[in-house]
């Protein structure tokens, strides 16, 4: 086990959520810069549809890639098993996006979460 700040940020972003009423049926999240965290298929598990962003592989940083934290696609989202796979497969879809420029459809959400990307962000 490692400990690093990333768990913590993980239990703290899906604590405040859950204390507002935001895990549940009919609530939309939108994620960005998800790598291949759990919190995407965890909301998905209670009931969220969710859109998980990462940055377009050509963009994204080589050490991201070759450490496993960058999302290519769908399939890296739920490797923990922690959504059955059909509910999963409902209830979340991936796409890249970029937080510096954010794309105008990606609205109407009930909440919107980032773990550990806003420092790459630059100036």
């Amino acid at each position: 086990m490692r400990l690093h700040r990333k768990i913590w940020e993980f239990c703290f972003i899906a604590q405040a959520l859950d204390e507002r009423g935001m895990l549940a049926r009919r609530r939309r999240g939108l994620g960005f810069a998800v790598g291949t965290e759990p919190l995407p298929a965890m909301f998905a598990s209670r009931g969220c549809a969710i859109v998980a962003t990462d940055l377009a592989t050509a963009d994204a940083h080589p050490d991201w890639i070759a450490t496993n934290q960058h999302a290519e696609s769908l399939d890296v989202l739920n490797t923990r098993g922690l959504c059955p796979e059909p509910d999963f497969r409902k209830r979340v879809q991936f796409r890249f996006a970029d937080m510096r420029e954010i794309p105008a459809d990606l609205e109407n959400f009930d909440f919107i979460w980032s773990s550990c990307s806003l420092e790459h962000l630059g100036t």
